[in-house]
C-alpha cells in the first residue's frame, strides 16, 4: 500500500511538471506566433 501511494506521488508531481511545461510552450508559442505576425507585415510595409 505505501508503495502505491508514493507510486501516486511521483505520477502527481510529473503531471504537474508536465502542465507547468505545457504552460510554458503555449506562451513560447503565442510570443513566436506574434514575432512570426510582426515580421511579415514589416515585409509587407517595406515592400
Amino acid at each position: 500500500m505505501m508503495q502505491q501511494t508514493a507510486l501516486f506521488l511521483v505520477y502527481e508531481r510529473y503531471c504537474r511538471r508536465i502542465a507547468a511545461v505545457r504552460a510554458n510552450d503555449s506562451t513560447a508559442y503565442r510570443q513566436r506566433d506574434f514575432y512570426r505576425r510582426g515580421m511579415r507585415s514589416f515585409q509587407i510595409s517595406n515592400l
